[in-house]
């Protein structure tokens, strides 16, 4: 499992539970693990298929699967971002393509005309990373209600309430949160990507100093 250095862990991630097993001897289930083999997952982004305006080709060689990717593609399996959950022997596949693929698409970035040019080359990993996983045609599927906070809509947590969740039952705005949490309502992580605001207190990741673990 993959996450961005900006994740903040809500709960613990069970792994067995997003792939679907609710039952069996969970630290020693290698069919489940082998479930993945194949069919990496990612979660679901508003990240679109802007990389489809690259120059494809050139980063992913000439007959590559990725260079044959359509919209509709994009929609179901490659609108993606982290959390990436790869089996290891994909992972490995995925990582040595997605090495050789982040220089050509941060180089190729100021070649893209129109809209989807972005001076601040922020996604360029993330959409190396799907060129990878197109390139080595994996059955990529996309997770949803894991993950909040970046480029995904905040309904899920929204609508908690001390009804639906025992997390907000247990503890009201300002009560200290000291315990585990496995409120299955939650989400796993909160993904601090954007400016976040609570009454007059903002908080901007970017606005932390760089020397802060100094």
């Amino acid at each position: 499992v993959l996450i961005d250095p900006d994740f903040v862990f809500l709960k613990p991630m069970d792994l067995w539970t997003i792939l679907g097993e609710e039952t069996g001897d969970r630290w020693d289930d290698r069919a489940s693990a082998l479930k993945l083999v194949g069919q990496p997952k990612a979660h679901y982004y508003g990240l679109g298929g802007k990389w489809l305006d690259f120059h494809v080709e050139q980063i992913c060689g000439a007959g590559s699967p990725c260079t044959r990717v359509t919209p509709a593609d994009i929609n179901a399996h490659y609108n993606a971002g982290p959390p990436y959950i790869a089996h290891w022997r994909d992972l490995r596949s995925i990582s040595d393509a997605w090495v050789r693929f982040t220089p050509r698409v941060w180089d190729d970035y100021p070649s893209i005309p129109g809209p989807n040019k972005d001076p601040t080359r922020h996604y360029a990993e993330m959409y190396a990373y799907v060129m990878a996983v197109a390139h080595l045609e994996l059955d990529q599927r996309l997770l949803k209600r894991v993950m909040v906070g970046c480029m995904v809509d905040w309904v899920p947590v929204d609508k908690l309430d001390a009804t639906s969740s025992r997390f907000f039952r247990e503890h009201d705005c300002g009560h200290p949160f000291d315990r585990g949490n496995d409120d299955p309502a939650m989400p796993v992580f909160l993904h601090y990507c954007q400016s976040h605001g609570l009454s007059t207190f903002t908080f901007t990741k970017r606005s932390v100093s760089k020397s802060v673990l100094d």
